[in-house]
């Protein structure tokens, strides 16, 4: 599979070893310049040809190359200048966290999208955000890291709700009792309706509260939990997954 450099003004080439893969092309170059280009550094195969179809799918994105090495990944998104650079955090010489550091620090353009690994559980810490704009798990679906590409990509910044969910868990995935008793009864509530399954408008009718106040109090359950409200649906999700240990209670 070929990959696109955005501008005919950079130098294509090749790796050898198939390590990294540009070439340049002069074919409809007005369209191409309207599309965000997209850099990869993975280091899983599998996920990186995953993602490699995904993107040639797409009408508003550019795979512009691709490198497993990181530090070839650098040198390429250096002289590539992607709009994003989509990295996966492994242990290696150069991790993903380092990488992201240096790309923030000689590829200043570049919108960083991070993946970290399978399985991860660990809190966001604002270290971690303020070295990426968009945080995920390697193992999300392709689709999900797609609409995070064009989340950045708009200037926006984007976190995982399954990483947000972490926050208010301890190191095991439990709840950690003492943010959940930290909620005030009409706040317990809440949740409690929400573990039912009771829509907004039918917990505002429940509880004779407007949907201001009700989404005031969704705010400040997300705070005391330390759950991540970036993303929408996080507290419906964080219910959702320990709706088991909500119903004890």
């Amino acid at each position: 599979m070929s990959f696109v450099i955005h501008s005919a003004s950079h130098s294509s080439g090749t790796v050898a070893g198939g390590v990294a893969r540009t070439i340049q092309t002069g074919i409809r170059i007005t369209m191409q310049t309207q599309r965000k280009t997209v850099f990869l550094a993975l280091q899983q195969p599998l996920l990186r040809t995953a993602l490699e179809l995904r993107i040639s799918q797409q009408p508003d994105l550019l795979l512009v190359g691709d490198s497993h090495e990181p530090e070839t990944a650098l040198r390429l998104i250096i002289a590539t200048k992607p709009d994003i650079a989509l990295i996966e955090d492994h242990p290696g010489a150069l991790n993903g966290r380092e990488l992201a550091a240096r790309i923030r620090s000689d590829a200043p353009e570049a919108r960083i999208v991070l993946l970290l690994p399978h399985g991860a559980r660990e809190r966001i810490s604002d270290e971690l955000r303020n070295l990426s704009h968009a945080i995920l798990l390697s193992d999300d679906q392709p689709s999900h890291i797609v609409r995070a590409l064009r989340t950045v990509a708009s200037g926006e910044r984007f976190v995982c709700p399954l990483l947000g969910m972490c926050n208010a868990c301890d190191g095991y995935g439990d709840i950690d009792p003492k943010r959940f008793d930290a909620l005030d009864e009409i706040e317990r509530d809440i949740i409690g309706l929400m573990v039912e399954q009771q829509s907004a408008h039918q917990i505002s009718r429940y509880l004779e509260i407007n949907y201001r106040e009700l989404h005031r109090r969704r705010e400040a359950i997300c705070e005391k939990l330390n759950i991540d409200p970036t993303e929408e649906n996080t507290l419906n999700m964080f219910v959702i997954r320990h709706q088991q240990e909500f119903k004890k209670d």
